[in-house]
């Protein structure tokens, strides 16, 4: 963002950084807002099954169909994050008015965040027993495909331009990411019990 910013749009350092507002309001609101979701996606799920829900001692995993639960909107999410991923690249590479960038920075810190804190939600209630071993590891993990990710994004931009890299990345995200939840919900509870024999 600071290079494309500063060089497209001839912004300052501080007009620069005042744009990660966006993005910033976009992650705050996407995880408040996913929050309530996971939980009425937990309910309507319980209600589907005929579970009941157990505030006091907690909910027995073995028998209830999180994977199904969490990711119910997964797919949707996962695919207007796509949408939204490469709007943006290209949106840069047309030198588009800053203020749709800024909308579509918002919009994906707002999926982005709620895709991230639907799995992490999964992998905590998966691995209950070792729920912060099983969040650290999943934030580790992200963190480092992160940091390869800026370091391989810069070159790319260089020799491809915006529109292009950010079309694989969409594609590269959205496919590996839809594959992923798909057999969670196909696979999920019986690898679960697979693992509990």
């Amino acid at each position: 963002m600071p290079a494309l910013l500063t060089n497209y749009y001839n912004l300052s350092e501080l007009q620069v950084g005042l744009t990660y507002l966006a993005i910033g309001v976009g992650v705050a609101l996407g995880g408040f807002l996913n929050g309530k979701f996971l939980d009425i996606n937990y309910r309507r799920t319980a209600g589907e099954v005929g579970f009941t829900i157990n505030k006091i001692s907690g909910d027995d995993m073995r028998s209830f169909p999180i994977d199904e639960a969490r990711t119910r909107f997964a797919n949707v999410l996962i695919l207007l994050d796509f949408f939204i991923l490469v709007s943006y690249g290209w949106a840069c590479a047309t030198k588009a008015p800053i203020e749709v960038l800024l909308v579509l920075q918002f919009l994906l810190g707002f999926l982005q965040t709620c895709i991230v804190q639907t799995f992490n939600t999964l992998l905590v209630d998966v691995f209950a027993a070792n729920a912060s071993t099983a969040s650290a590891a999943g934030n580790v993990t992200r963190c480092a495909l992160s940091a390869g990710g800026v370091a391989i994004v810069q070159p790319l931009i260089d020799s491809l331009r915006y529109g292009y890299v950010f079309t694989i990345i969409g594609a590269m995200t959205g496919i590996s990411g839809l594959g992923a939840a798909i057999l969670i919900r196909l696979k999920g509870m019986k690898w679960r019990r697979q693992r509990q024999i």
